[in-house]
């Protein structure tokens, strides 16, 4: 049964060790270095990378180590030294560590072997065996020893340079590997954090959420019972509406689904009786599609309106009479039918969020170009001018206009002054206009007169909100 000799940290086979002579590491060690002259630990590869290079020849036969310390100096730059024998270099090492040492195996005082073995266990050097006895020594011997290379003698010095660039190469390679890999340990360490955070904060928005839907489910379940008592009392019937607006967001959500059924099922039902079934029914059908749609949009509607006052406001300085002129063209481009007039007015630079101000805009002149049709001389007027503490830019129109008398209900969500059945839309628009105006710390305002036309009005803070 074979045994095996450990070096520090290595086991080497009992088929693989070598003749070391008369002196074991160990011993040669403390008989060169005394007991107290052992390192506490190895020291990490990449350790010393930010000096130059240093390099350890090693060899009994210290012409053929100062040639090789002259050559690989003047070859490389590279800080060498040398030591004579095995005991030697092992001090040279407890004082500093070399990045490379490259060793004779054959020397009197240590096998170098034996040396590689040592240094594999206790510090971050490299390691090239060399030899002039190779039928005595081979590759896998130097390799079971911990030896990064094995080069024969006679050897030409440009050629060892290569060979130790190369270990230098693989060194550097390691340490940049182990250097990522604990990069990745504590990033994924990190992430586990972050995780377990994110956890604690859903486990905790899961309680407030079903706190939320108890609450929503009892306050949903008193607005029934005050639908009932409110019907002849319109102060009272305010108040419960200003209530259900507060949950038409959520409730929003929950209607699409039961659309989505409609929807489907009609479609299903059209083709399912394709050619069996009568032009009223078909009517009738086509008539639910388009409530559907028209929903759906409606629900649309009311989720934008509500994301309105969540969004944050990403002001900047805004052309208005640039953006003006380019949401004209962009209205006109949706109804290719219409011929009607533009008159641009030179309008001052505002502050705002484009987003939202193009919005306003959009909507305002969309209103314009929908209340002129049927008007023999479609106008459409954008102006503005500028006041002490704000802005103030105007829409106006030549179309139907509007009665005074119902003005409150203008700005007002779902509030129509007009036939929906000649002049279609969601009754939000307006709305929306108002929201995105008081966002920004403004106000909105209109004026009409019936057949003769309207202007709505809308301003922006010269101090930012």
């Amino acid at each position: 049964m074979s045994t095996a000799t450990t070096y520090g940290e290595r086991n080497i086979p009992a088929h693989r060790q070598l003749p070391f002579g008369h002196i074991h590491a160990g011993q040669a060690l403390q008989d060169g270095m005394g007991t107290g002259a052992a390192a506490d630990g190895a020291h990490e590869v990449g350790e010393d990378t930010a000096g130059p290079v240093s390099i350890l020849i090693v060899d009994d036969d210290e012409s053929f180590g100062r040639m090789l310390v002259n050559a690989i100096s003047r070859l490389t730059g590279y800080d060498c030294s040398y030591a004579q024998g095995a005991i030697k270099a092992l001090q040279m090492l407890e004082e500093k560590v070399a990045d490379v040492v490259i060793t004779d195996i054959r020397m009197p005082d240590m096998n170098g072997l034996e040396l590689t073995s040592f240094i594999k266990a206790k510090y971050a050097s490299e390691v090239i065996a060399i030899t002039g006895y190779y039928e005595n020594y081979s590759y896998e011997d130097a390799i079971v020893h911990g030896a990064d290379d094995f080069v024969e003698k006679p050897v030409k010095p440009s050629e060892l340079v290569i060979r130790l660039k190369r270990v230098l190469r693989e060194r550097d390679s390691l340490f940049q590997r182990r250097q990522a890999e604990e990069k990745l340990r504590q990033l994924n360490l990190e992430l586990e954090r972050r995780v377990e955070e994110r956890n604690a904060e859903l486990i905790k928005f899961n309680e407030l959420l079903r706190k939320e839907i108890k609450e929503r489910r009892k306050m949903e379940e008193e607005l029934r019972e005050r639908e009932v008592e409110l019907k002849n009392h319109a102060l009272q019937l305010e108040k419960a509406n200003a209530e259900l607006e507060s949950f038409s967001y959520s409730v929003s959500h929950d209607l699409r689904e039961p659309l989505r059924a409609i929807e489907g099922f009609s479609l299903m039902l059209v083709k399912d009786l394709q050619g069996r079934i009568d032009e009223a029914a078909g009517r009738k059908l086509a008539v639910i599609r388009e409530k559907v749609r028209k929903m759906d949009q409606l629900i649309e509607d009311i989720l934008h309106f509500h994301r309105l006052g969540r969004q944050a406001l990403d002001t900047s300085f805004l052309d208005m009479e640039s953006l003006a002129t380019k949401l004209w063209k962009e209205c006109l481009e949706n109804h290719p039918e219409r011929e009607i007039a533009i008159r641009i007015s030179p309008l001052p630079v505002c502050r705002g969020d484009q987003k939202l101000i193009s919005q306003v805009l959009a909507n305002l002149l969309a209103n314009a170009v929908k209340f002129t049709k049927g008007t023999a001389e479609a106008l459409v007027e954008i102006g503005g001018y500028e006041n002490r503490d704000e802005w103030v830019y105007y829409v106006k129109d030549n179309g139907i206009g509007f009665d005074m008398h119902y003005y409150d209900k203008l700005f007002h969500l779902f509030r129509r002054l007009h036939n929906e059945e000649e002049f279609a839309g969601t009754g939000v628009g307006l709305s929306i206009v108002k929201r995105i105006i008081e966002r920004h710390g403004g106000r909105v305002w209109a004026e009409g007169k019936v057949a003769e036309g309207a202007a709505f009005y809308f301003s922006l803070p010269k101090q930012e909100v």
